[in-house]
């Protein structure tokens, strides 16, 4: 899919003073710069080269919706200690008049942003990746998920493939302020993409001075206690109402009441119920960042890293993420700057076993007339059973940009070319006693991509020292792709043959044609299908 947009953007202030902000006299000698409460400038920048000052008046946009429209700024730096994994989370509760949607406490999942309520009926996963916001990162504005997956599978509990928070990539120890805008004097500038809001994500800027930062917070997210209950308990909670309303007038006479509920002596259903010592843990929530930055007035960079672990209360849950951000700004004359950003992460999700999950996404439900008693001796067998099998979910996120801009005084132009990418990959296998006999394995990846060539102009008039005009013509063309592919296979051989659903190697080692190309060496073709 492919977007232009072209917009003329005009705005007046009208002062009684001149206005604050940015001081000139940055010819021949050291600027004294003056930062208002808008100004986006990390807590501990010295703000003392004529770069920093330029990379502020040049690769930044213009902040006018600061003081004309009703958006909100705050500083991350608090919630760079926050044992936040995604945005959501680190927003939540920080801006008003947005919501955020949290349905499950596994680290990583889903989860949806509205500002100022919803636009429209949520009637499907359509409708709620439609009502979502934009979410720009250095003018990048950020791919995030797409319905296409919802068409091509039976049941819609979650996405096909790793369905992680496209937003589980953000180092907020990286983000020097978030602005959410929901004005539309303030979202004007990005079009019609900007429809349900805009939240506005700016980095730190590399300084010349010389730094070296270390960060890091660890913190133990305690086990709930719950109260569980056996076969007994809930034997005596169903037969009042089968004595009272079944023909026979009588629980143990009627075919379908459970037979597992029938037999109050056995003891697997009817002994023991502590499941949950095992279902339940104690989780290890931590974050590591390291960060170095430097150089000259000319020439100045940041580089960063982190490693963050977020391990959930329940069912084994937990996600790890590997970050990593350059920052690089370069002046090779006075009026021209060039700067440069990469931001790379690869987060890894162990995800549920929840069997509902599992069965919607196998589409296979085996007999279900006989439940997983709860006695935990039984659910360590269960969860045995799982270490014949594995479900492998990662997504490896790479935005960046390049921009090139000029400063004459009133007029500065912008040009940058900036990228998003994100990839995921899903490999599942489940042996066959968790299946009745039937295993399952399953390949898929997906990514999307985004690709935009952006022009900036802008000029600023002041008349009588009183009226301020800005005037800014903008151009925007934007590429966006979105594929995947997914194989999955049941009844294989055996389970110690889990991943290589085909042959897929056309030709042999002597260079001739391979006759088993794309036949089956684990699962029998007949049980084999794709889908991309």
């Amino acid at each position: 899919m492919r977007y232009l947009w072209l917009c003329l953007v005009v705005f007046a202030a009208i002062t009684t003073c001149a206005p604050t902000g940015l001081a000139k006299g940055n010819e021949g000698k050291k600027s004294n710069i003056k930062l208002n409460s808008n100004a986006h400038i990390r807590r501990d920048t010295v703000v003392k080269d004529s770069l920093l000052e330029d990379s502020i008046n040049i690769i930044k946009r213009h902040t006018v919706y600061n003081k004309l429209a009703d958006s909100v700024i705050k500083k991350p730096y608090d919630l760079s200690t926050f044992p936040g994994v995604s945005l959501q989370q680190l927003l939540k509760g920080q801006f008003a008049g947005l919501y955020v949607q949290e349905p499950s406490g596994e680290p990583g999942t889903m989860q949806n942003m509205f500002i100022r309520g919803v636009p429209m009926p949520l009637l499907s996963p359509k409708d709620v990746y439609q009502s979502q916001p934009l979410v720009v990162l250095d003018g990048i504005p950020l791919v995030t998920e797409h319905p296409f997956a919802y068409d091509v599978q039976l049941y819609n509990y979650n996405r096909m493939g790793t369905a992680t928070n496209p937003f589980a990539d953000i180092d907020m120890n990286n983000i020097a302020s978030i602005a959410v805008l929901k004005d539309l004097s303030a979202t004007a500038i990005y079009g019609p993409r900007a429809i349900n809001g805009v939240i506005v994500l700016t980095s730190k800027t590399p300084v010349a001075a010389k730094s070296i930062t270390f960060d890091s917070y660890i913190g133990l997210a305690q086990r709930p206690h719950v109260i569980t209950i056996n076969g007994k308990y809930e034997n005596a909670f169903r037969q009042r109402f089968y004595d009272l309303y079944t023909t026979n007038g009588r629980y143990s006479d009627d075919e379908n009441y459970p037979i597992y509920l029938s037999d109050s002596l056995n003891n697997v259903y009817s002994g023991k119920s502590d499941w949950s010592d095992l279902y339940y843990r104690n989780a290890v929530v931590y974050g590591i960042n390291f960060g170095i930055s430097g150089g000259t007035d000319r020439a100045n960079f940041r580089f960063s890293l982190g490693d963050l672990k977020s391990d959930g209360v329940a069912d084994g849950t937990g996600l790890n993420r590997y970050s990593a951000m350059f920052n690089i700004n370069m002046k090779p004359i006075k009026w021209l700057l060039f700067s440069a950003m990469v931001n790379a992460n690869r987060v890894e999700r162990q995800r549920n076993k929840y069997l509902r999950d599992r069965f919607a996404q196998i589409n296979y439900f085996p007999d279900l007339s006989a439940p997983l008693p709860p006695n935990k001796d039984f659910y360590a067998d269960y969860l045995e059973q799982y270490k014949k099998s594995f479900d492998n979910n990662k997504n490896n996120i790479v935005d960046g940009y390049a921009k090139i801009g000029i400063d004459l005084g009133k007029f500065k132009f912008v040009t940058s070319f900036n990228v998003d990418y994100n990839e995921g990959y899903r490999d599942v296998f489940y042996a066959r006693t968790l299946l009745q006999g039937n295993s399952y394995a399953s390949n898929y990846f997906g990514f999307s991509q985004r690709i935009m060539a952006d022009n900036r102009a802008t000029y600023d008039l002041t008349v009588n020292k009183v009226h301020d005009f800005h005037f800014e013509l903008g151009q925007s063309t934007q590429w966006d792709i979105y594929k995947y592919s997914n194989a999955y296979a049941y009844k294989g051989v055996n389970d110690y043959i889990k991943i290589n659903l085909l042959v897929s190697n056309p030709k042999n080692p002597d260079g001739s044609d391979n006759p088993d190309y794309l036949n089956t060496t684990a699962f029998p073709r007949i049980n084999l299908s794709f889908s991309g």
